[in-house]
């Protein structure tokens, strides 16, 4: 899908994002959130992915080393095992409310 995305296509997604300003609401998540960025990422550097962790309450920051914007498939890996650490951890830290 992504190497079949035309130019124009492309510009026209980085243009609506470049308009996006959702900074003033990422307090308002409550549920766990994983952000995860790669340490090579341009379009969404690393410093402004921990600065959404800093506002975001339940939120973990991973960063994966030498990966761009798409690490899924850069380091495929390394993104598939952060998503099932945090799944887990999410599990771990419910039961442990619900027990105590």
């Amino acid at each position: 899908m992504i190497r079949c995305t035309s130019n124009e296509g492309y510009r026209g997604c980085a243009a609506a994002l470049a308009r996006l300003n959702y900074g003033h609401r990422l307090g308002e998540i409550e549920i766990p959130t994983l952000l995860i960025c790669g340490s090579e990422d341009h379009g969404a550097p690393p410093e402004n992915t921990r600065q959404m962790n800093a506002a975001i309450k339940r939120s973990h920051f991973v960063e994966i080393k030498e990966a761009g914007h798409i690490s899924t498939i850069e380091k495929p890996q390394i993104f598939a095992d952060a998503v099932v650490n945090f799944f887990d951890e999410v599990e771990r830290s419910g039961k442990a409310r619900s027990s105590g």
